[in-house]
C-alpha cells in the first residue's frame, strides 16, 4: 500500500510476497523499490530509505507520489529535449560505449533523471549516465503522446515500400525519400535530427555493438508506430518497420536535408535544455 507522507513523499509497504517475487526473479538493473513502486504507477524521483528483508518485507520511504497527468510538450520543446539528450551522447567517447540504446543503465538513475526532466529541473550528469540517457532517448520517443518522429500518416506509405522494394535498396531510398519529403517541418526536423545521429552511433559500431540493423531493430517499434495499436498488425510489419529504419540510419545523408532545423518552431516560453544544464 501506498501511504501520503508529506506533499511529495510517499511510503510504499511491502509485503513479504511480494518481496520474495522479486528477490527470486530479479529485473536487471533496477532496484526493488524502483521496480515495486512502476508497477504500482507511482514515480520514484530519489529513494530516501530503504528496509528489506525477505522474512519481513519491506518499507521504502521516496520523494515521488502518484503522477500527475502526463505533461504534453510543445513540438518545439520535444526537439530541445532531443537535441539536448543527443548533445550528450555526443560527447567525448560515449558514442563508443558498448551496448549504447540496448543494455538498460541503472533504473534507479534512469528515474531520476526522467522525473527531473518532467519538473523541467536541471541535472548534473556524468560518464556513468551514458547508457541511462540512451535509455532516456529512447522512452522519449517512446512514450510520447503523438508521434515525435513519424507521423501516422506515413506509417503505410513506408511499409508499402518496404514490402514492395526490400530488394532494390537505391528504390527504397528514393521512395523513402519521397515520404519524407511530404512531412511537416516539425516532423521533419525530429526525424533528420534522430536519424542522422543513429547514422553516427552506428559508425562506432566495432566498440559499441550497435550496427545499423542492431539499432534498426531496437527502433524500428518505438520510430515507427502502427497508427490504429493494433498489436498483430504491428508484429506482422515488424520487418518491413525495421527495414524503414534501417534505411533510414543507413541512408540519413540522402534521405534528411543536414539544414534542417526546428528554430523557426521554438518558442521563446518554451522550456530550454542544453547539454550542460543534463
Amino acid at each position: 500500500q501506498s501511504v501520503p507522507f508529506g506533499p511529495h513523499r510517499v511510503v510504499l509497504q511491502l509485503g513479504q510476497t511480494d518481496l520474495r517475487k522479486w528477490t527470486d526473479g530479479r529485473p536487471g538493473g533496477q532496484t526493488f523499490p524502483a521496480a515495486v513502486a512502476a508497477a504500482r504507477g507511482l514515480s520514484v524521483s530519489r529513494i530516501e530509505t530503504s528496509v528489506a528483508s525477505r522474512r519481513m518485507g519491506g518499507i521504502f520511504s521516496f520523494v515521488g507520489g502518484v503522477p500527475d497527468e502526463k505533461r504534453i510538450r510543445s513540438p518545439a520543446e520535444s526537439y530541445q529535449l532531443l537535441q539536448s539528450l543527443i548533445e550528450f551522447l555526443s560527447e567525448g567517447d560515449r558514442l563508443k560505449e558498448e551496448g549504447l540504446f540496448r543494455v538498460q543503465g541503472a533504473e534507479e538513475r534512469r528515474i531520476e533523471i526522467q522525473a527531473a526532466i518532467d519538473a523541467d529541473a536541471p541535472l548534473n550528469m556524468g560518464e556513468a549516465d551514458t547508457l541511462v540517457v540512451a535509455q532516456v532517448l529512447k522512452a522519449t520517443i517512446r512514450d510520447s503522446t503523438e508521434p515525435l518522429l513519424i507521423p501516422d500518416s506515413a506509417y503505410e506509405p513506408l511499409i508499402r515500400a518496404a514490402s514492395a522494394h526490400a530488394d532494390a535498396p537505391e528504390t527504397l531510398v528514393r521512395e523513402v525519400r519521397a515520404v519524407v519529403d511530404g512531412f511537416s517541418p516539425t516532423y521533419s526536423a525530429a526525424c533528420g535530427l534522430v536519424f542522422r545521429f543513429l547514422a553516427q552511433v552506428a559508425e562506432h559500431s566495432k566498440e559499441n555493438k550497435m550496427s545499423e540493423t542492431n539499432l534498426a531493430v531496437v527502433f524500428a517499434p518505438t520510430a515507427l508506430r502502427p497508427p490504429n495499436l493494433d498489436p498483430m498488425a504491428e508484429m506482422m510489419n515488424m520487418k518491413h518497420s525495421i527495414v524503414v529504419v534501417e534505411t533510414m540510419i543507413t541512408s540519413s545523408g540522402s534521405i534528411f536535408e543536414a539544414s534542417e532545423s526546428l528554430e523557426v518552431l521554438v518558442s521563446p516560453k518554451g522550456t530550454e535544455y542544453s547539454a550542460e544544464s543534463i
